[in-house]
């Protein structure tokens, strides 16, 4: 009777009072008032927000990704106490910017004006708490620049850094390359001086000068255009004297005796040979 009794009572799962009738040693009834409790099971719900990189105790591990985790654990009643979290993995937020300036520009980075080329790393805070982290890969482009020589002639002129130049030296140029930064370019010019020279020519008769004209009378004020080495301008002048021959004929004896200036040495011809 008393085992049928206890098993009774184990056996209840509603809530209540039950009253059990046993007998005692005495052979007396004995009345077991029995007041039944069942304790729900606890259940606890936690809500988690953590950034990428951090993470929290839930299951059992510490945990790095977003998703539900349970706990279960005793309360002093002895019940299961089961503890669930809702976790959330905040990304972390990154941005990459490349930034190109010119030789000699700058530009804002991490609040300095940066003028040499790197990496630089930038960390605030997001709207969800976590880091944002800004990556600028900064890149200063080369001044280019080239170096060039010319040469002109005398009387010429080339234009060089905005202007026409005419006088030996060195002249910048800028131009914009494909990226749009400058491309210096330096000429150095030499100015080639023109040749001039006199040609001294001496003749007894009409004269062909290198300008193939005939020249009759002495002439110093003819010139003629020559291309020098370099392709400039050679002036020559020429200086022409024409001395006409003068001869003089006289009879030496049997001989005949000629004699002539501006010409020949004297002519002497026996008189056998007239």
């Amino acid at each position: 009777m008393e085992t049928a009794a206890l098993l009774q009572v184990l056996t209840e799962l509603i809530a209540g009072v039950y009253i059990d009738s046993l007998t005692n040693v005495n052979g007396c009834d004995s009345i077991i008032e029995t007041t039944f409790t069942v304790l729900s099971e606890n259940f606890v719900s936690n809500l988690f927000a953590i950034c990428n990189g951090d993470s929290v105790l839930a299951g059992g591990l510490y945990q790095t990704t977003t998703g539900l985790y349970y706990d279960t654990l005793v309360d002093a009643n002895g019940c299961n106490l089961i503890i669930e979290t809702d976790l959330t993995v905040s990304s972390q937020i990154v941005a990459n910017l490349n930034v190109n300036i010119c030789y000699g520009d700058s530009a804002l980075i991490n609040g300095n004006y940066e003028l040499a080329s790197g990496t630089f790393y930038d960390t605030t805070v997001s709207v969800a708490g976590c880091d944002s982290i800004t990556i600028t890969n900064f890149t200063v482009d080369s001044l280019i620049t080239n170096s060039v020589t010319a040469s002109i002639c005398q009387g010429d002129s080339i234009i060089l850094g905005g202007a026409y130049q005419t006088v030996a030296g060195s002249y910048n140029d800028v131009y914009s390359t494909n990226s749009g930064c400058d491309s210096i370019v330096t000429t150095t010019i030499t100015v080639d001086s023109a040749i001039t020279g006199i040609d001294i020519q001496q003749a007894a008769c009409d004269f062909v000068w290198i300008d193939g004209i005939i020249y009759s009378l002495s002439n110093d004020t003819a010139t003629f255009i020559l291309s020098s080495a370099s392709g400039c301008d050679s002036i020559v002048t020429l200086n022409l004297t024409i001395n006409p021959i003068v001869t003089t004929i006289v009879q030496n004896g049997n001989d005949i005796e000629a004699s002539s200036i501006n010409g020949s040495s004297p002519l002497f011809l026996p008189m056998e040979h007239w």
